[in-house]
């Protein structure tokens, strides 16, 4: 798949919500060559994006599930991309619990907040099971 179409440069340089896999790095790399002698890969962090979570990531419980679980290794690493160490991270809509799962497993402390009660036994269930990992 090639991104470069859909990237625009911006006056400041490249879009910063930008996660590159190893592939699109190298990519970029050949179109930009080095920049303050270090290849312009290397100013980003580099990671690989699973569109869609496996089975054992998508929790159920009372056959409740949520129709958009987002893989937890992506959000355990914006979640640490963005907190500080220490910090607390706020999940305003928590939904199946990936992002409480993925800041409580980097150790950050954690307010959660789902409207939809349904869900909280999905929440309750990813806490379960990370805390007996």
């Amino acid at each position: 798949m090639n991104l470069w179409p859909q990237l625009t440069l911006t006056r400041r340089g490249w879009p910063t919500n930008v996660a590159f896999d190893a592939s699109q790095a190298d990519a970029l790399d050949v179109l930009t060559g080095t920049w303050q002698g270090e290849s312009l890969s290397r100013k980003f962090p580099i990671f690989r994006f699973d569109r869609k979570p496996s089975a054992a990531e998508r929790p159920r419980a009372f056959g409740v599930s949520h129709s958009t679980v987002k893989p937890l290794a992506l959000m355990r690493w914006l979640v640490t991309l963005v907190t500080p160490p220490r910090g607390m991270v706020l999940e305003p809509f928590a939904g199946s619990g990936t992002t409480v799962e993925a800041a409580a497993g980097a150790g950050f402390c954690v307010v959660a907040v789902e409207k939809e009660a349904a869900y909280v036994p999905l929440v309750r269930s990813r806490l379960d099971r990370s805390s007996r990992a």
